[in-house]
């Protein structure tokens, strides 16, 4: 019950609290991608709400794109990639191959904080990894505005 009722005051803190974009703290992911580093140079979170919260975090870089999904957002705490909707995915463009997805199969996204202070920093931070195919990410990092429709 403690968890329901913090996860609704969560929920409405943010959506009380949130402008269309919030821009004072650069959005961004970082991770390791097969042991080479990965900077995004653009990167959002955006809720889907339905019968459950989804949570997408998404970043591009130059010709790669990562999206992590939280199925059932339920707050601060760590998601399986494969439990209950969750997964992430890495993509990478080129012009000669066109675009190559590569879905995870095991791994884990973790949200650590949620800022909701009313100053334009809404939005979330926290760690990720996982293995993709044959793409292995590791020591990911995301500190990524919120952004509502």
């Amino acid at each position: 019950m403690k968890q329901i009722l913090l996860f609704l005051l969560t929920i409405s803190v943010v959506f009380g609290s949130c402008k269309k974009k919030s821009s004072s703290e650069p959005s961004q992911m970082t991770a390791s991608v097969d042991n080479k580093a990965w900077v995004s140079n653009t990167s959002l979170v955006k809720f889907d709400k339905g019968a459950t919260v989804h949570l997408i975090l998404t970043a591009d870089s130059a010709n790669t794109h990562m999206r992590l999904d939280i199925g059932n957002y339920t707050g601060i705490g760590t998601y399986v990639i494969s439990d209950s909707g969750n997964t992430a995915s890495f993509t990478t463009y080129s012009a000669a191959n066109g675009s190559a997805l590569h879905k995870a199969t095991s791994g884990q996204i973790v949200v650590k904080q949620v800022t909701t202070n009313g100053t334009n920093q809404n939005g979330f931070k926290g760690t990720f990894e996982f293995l993709a195919d044959t793409v292995q990410v590791t020591a990911g990092t995301f500190n990524v505005n919120l952004y509502l429709n």
